[in-house]
């Protein structure tokens, strides 16, 4: 009986040893699924803090190729405007000399004349 009492004891000893092993097995599996968990998380707040910031990036290019676009368009309209108005600007001289000219009391020299010199 004594013998029986012992295997019985051995047997509950071993059971005891695997049901430890096995919560053991089971606690570290949990711990690394957690901290796979916990990676991933990292690995997604730090992806989406990257696209954030090339979000911002590219917003502020985009501001920046806008406010280029419109410089450009406002020196491209002052450019049409001065090529406008410098005809009108030459012929508005071009007038005046020839008035000056044609003048009776201009001379040659674009001084004016003496009356009865």
């Amino acid at each position: 009986e004594k013998e029986l009492e012992a295997r019985d004891n051995e047997r509950m000893k071993a059971e005891a040893v695997r049901e430890a092993q096995r919560q053991a097995d089971d606690e570290r599996e949990r711990r690394g699924r957690l901290q796979e968990q916990e990676r991933e998380q990292q690995r997604r707040k730090v992806e989406m803090e990257a696209a954030r910031a090339a979000e911002r990036e590219a917003q502020k290019r985009a501001e920046e190729a806008e406010r280029e676009a419109e410089s450009e368009r406002k020196e491209q309209a002052e450019r049409r405007e001065r090529q406008e108005f410098a005809p009108c600007q030459d012929e508005a001289e071009g007038e005046a000399s020839d008035m000056h000219s044609a003048s009776p009391l201009a001379s040659p020299s674009g001084k004016l004349a003496r009356r009865g010199a």
